[in-house]
This record gives C-alpha cells, sequence and structure tokens, in this order.
C-alpha cells in the first residue's frame, strides 16, 4: 500500500511538471509569432527560420499585432504537409488569412526552429 501511494505521489508530481512545461513552450511559441510578425529578425531571437518566403508571406498577408490572434496546437501538420518531425504548429490568424508554421522545439540551444509553413483556408 506504501508503494502504491508513492507511485502515485511521483506520477502526479511528473504529470503536473509535464503540464507546466507545455505552457512554458506554448508561450513561447507565440511570442515566436510575435517576434515573426513585427519584424523581430534579429539573431538573439528565439527562432531560427528557414528561408525568406516565409517573411515575405507575413507582409504580404498583412499581419501585425493589431489584426493577428495567435493559435499553438501539438504536433505537425497531416501528411503531405506534415512529416512528423514538428514538436508545434503555430497558426497566426487575421481577416485575410491564416498561417501555419511548422515549429521543431530544440532543448539543447533553446530555440525554435522553422521548419515549413502553408496558409491555410
Amino acid at each position: 500500500m506504501k508503494s502504491f501511494l508513492k507511485v502515485t505521489i511521483v506520477l502526479l508530481i511528473i504529470s503536473s511538471c509535464d503540464y507546466k512545461e507545455i505552457r512554458y513552450n506554448e508561450k513561447k511559441i507565440v511570442q515566436t509569432g510575435k517576434e515573426l510578425i513585427n519584424g523581430d529578425y534579429s539573431s538573439d531571437s528565439a527562432y531560427i527560420i528557414v528561408g525568406h518566403g516565409l517573411i515575405q508571406k507575413i507582409k504580404d498577408l498583412n499581419f501585425n499585432s493589431q489584426n493577428s490572434t495567435f493559435e499553438v496546437r501539438q504536433g505537425d501538420l497531416k501528411k503531405p504537409y506534415g512529416d512528423g518531425k514538428a514538436t508545434a504548429i503555430l497558426v497566426i490568424k487575421n481577416k485575410k488569412a491564416s498561417l501555419a508554421i511548422r515549429i521543431r522545439l530544440n532543448s539543447i540551444d533553446d530555440k525554435h526552429y522553422i521548419i515549413g509553413w502553408m496558409t491555410l483556408k
């Protein structure tokens, strides 16, 4: 009975820690989206961009901090758009369009790698 109680306590502690980590990552991913639409492309930002097409698409779709909302989804886009390598999807929406950005989190260098993106219907 004592060992069951110990195991239960350990599992509760682990599950609560995982939840906090997911929430922390979600906030950080949203911050990445805000940096992207505000044009903060400095080398000390929390993300690494692959290609300049994403920057141009953000400008073309007129995303800005006043008209945009953010949503974070766990996992990757369905095939053929995703390949299971993304940790999360950041969806940036405004009245004109929605943009899904595939993000791979890297805990070693604490950066978000943008590994792809697509516009949504």
